[in-house]
């Protein structure tokens, strides 16, 4: 039976508060229905937001969190839909242009309201000899920066499913994550350093320092302790019920045996009659 302290873990995605049938469906398809499913569903790689400064600092090519001041709205002109839609923004170092396709001017408009500081988080590239960003992954004010994650972790997904959504997702289960008791021995966790099975997933999900992304860190190895732990218990439970069960006695009349001697053109030797006798004594004993 299991333990009642696991009973959170076990809840459906979609107790998760914010994730509706929709997106419960598609966690379910690529994690599994459970919390804990959604909670080993580990980042394959991250996003570094920490960069920060002027724009004159700030090289093309890289990930950067800036905050600006929006300018102007140059929206595609009706006869050339497929242009960019382009929102001027700039600090006291330079001009940064924001462009997106296939926009809404109204949702624009009010998500990046001119005149208004804005802080944006995206990849820095060059059009023209201008410095750009494509559709900012992050748009917040300038008192919500705490929105941005400094490092982001990224997801495999499946279609339909946004690696901000997936966040949002695991962010809910890890609220939901007891305290639970340790199962490694003392001894091994002071040897290793290695913390507990909470703030290790804490660290994996939502790092807070660089070295929490190396794959040789301490929370990453204990979740693979973990891991290799839990497999080798599982493996001795089923040997345990497998000693335990026999197999039923068969009973062998000789019948159908003696038959098939009869038909044969030959007489089997000592040999071979030894043979089907050992096989007749453990058939009858089970």
């Amino acid at each position: 039976m299991r333990p009642e302290i696991l009973y959170p873990l076990f809840a459906p995605v979609q107790t998760i508060n914010g994730i509706g049938p929709k997106l419960a469906g598609l966690l379910e398809k690529l994690c599994g229905p459970k919390l804990i499913d959604t909670l080993l569903h580990m980042p394959e790689g991250h996003v570094d937001r920490r960069s920060t400064g002027p724009l004159q600092d700030l090289p093309p090519g890289q990930v950067a969190s800036v905050r600006v001041t929006i300018g102007p709205h140059t929206p595609p002109p009706p006869a050339a839909r497929r242009r960019p839609y382009r929102i001027e923004a700039s600090d006291e170092t330079g001009t940064l242009w924001l462009t997106f396709f296939h926009a809404r001017a109204d949702y624009l408009q009010q998500l990046l309201p001119e005149g208004e500081e804005r802080l944006v988080s995206g990849r820095l590239e060059t059009y023209e000899d201008a410095l750009q960003m494509a559709h900012p992954d992050y748009v917040v004010a300038p008192d919500e920066a705490h929105l941005i994650p400094q490092i982001e972790p990224v997801y495999p997904l499946t279609a339909g499913l946004t690696n901000r959504s997936m966040r949002k997702a695991i962010a809910g289960a890890l609220d939901q994550l007891p305290d639970l008791p340790e199962w490694i021995l003392s001894s091994e966790r002071g040897r290793e350093a290695w913390p507990s099975f909470a703030s290790a997933m804490q660290a994996v999900h939502a790092p807070s320092d660089p070295n929490d992304i190396d794959p040789a860190a301490g929370h990453r190895r204990r979740l693979a302790y973990d891991e290799l732990l839990s497999d080798q218990l599982a493996l001795l439970l089923v040997r345990a019920s497998l000693k335990r069960a026999r197999t039923p006695a068969l009973e062998a009349p000789g019948r159908a045996t003696r038959a098939l001697l009869h038909a044969l053109p030959f007489d089997l030797t000592d040999g071979q009659r030894e043979v089907l006798a050992d096989i007749r004594t453990d058939i009858e004993s089970g």
